[in-house]
């Protein structure tokens, strides 16, 4: 707390925000984020809060339309759908007792 030989009018006691300590307002300042704090416990708004990240388009550079299936890859996609679908379905496991 800093000491003084005479009355000065307005000045008064406050509290840092930051450290505590009791101190005369006319040694204290508002921070950025509205805290009232000594001189000695000021610090400066961080230079990361004005930081503007760069927007870049995330698209893909092209679009393909969708083909019509053939009648070969129709054929061949349900085959390997049964035999899939025949490997996949196995009756042990954690699951057994919903296939009785």
């Amino acid at each position: 707390m800093g000491e003084r030989n005479h009355h000065k009018v307005g000045d008064y006691l406050a509290q840092c925000d930051e450290t505590g300590v009791v101190d005369y307002v006319s040694n204290m300042v508002k921070r950025w984020d509205g805290a009232f704090v000594r001189k000695k416990a000021f610090e400066e708004k961080h230079p990361h809060y004005y930081f503007k990240p760069q927007v870049k388009e995330q698209g893909v550079p092209f679009v393909q339309a969708p083909q019509p299936m053939s009648a070969v890859s129709l054929i061949a996609s349900s085959v390997v759908g049964t035999a899939t679908n025949t490997v996949a379905a196995r009756r042990d496991g954690p699951a057994f007792h919903l296939y009785v």
